[in-house]
């Protein structure tokens, strides 16, 4: 999957779909994309509408709002891949837990189906 797909099926055609599974090229171009959103967001909120750095800028505010649920679905979707479920994401709030949530984002989705659907590479 390219980086314009990825946007693509996250942000329109699973905003909010929390099932099935999702390639790691989805998942990490996804993350890429909600990256430079925040990145380019808090610029225009700095430079041009004058925000402190340290405030957080309206247009900062909205892009968060607007990628939340499909960044949270996306990464359930990607640990789906992975055979785990998606409420494992909830590791992130334990800071000492990120590596293995870290690692199994990055691994390798499971060949073949799993218990959460068809394999999103063959499909």
């Amino acid at each position: 999957m390219d980086f314009v797909s990825a946007i693509s099926t996250c942000m329109v055609k699973k905003y909010a779909d929390f099932s099935g599974r999702a390639s790691r090229s989805e998942f990490w171009f996804f993350t890429l994309f909600l990256v430079l959103a925040t990145v380019v967001s808090t610029i225009i909120d700095i430079m041009i509408l004058n925000y402190h750095p340290d405030d957080l800028g309206p247009l900062y505010l909205i892009v968060t709002v607007i990628t939340l649920i499909p960044a949270i679905a996306a990464a359930a979707r990607r640990l789906h891949d992975v055979n785990h479920s998606g409420w494992w994401q909830l590791l992130i709030l334990t800071i000492i837990a990120i590596p293995i949530y870290l690692y199994w984002v990055i691994i390798k989705g499971t060949d073949g189906d799993n218990d959460y659907g068809p394999d999103p590479i063959k499909n």
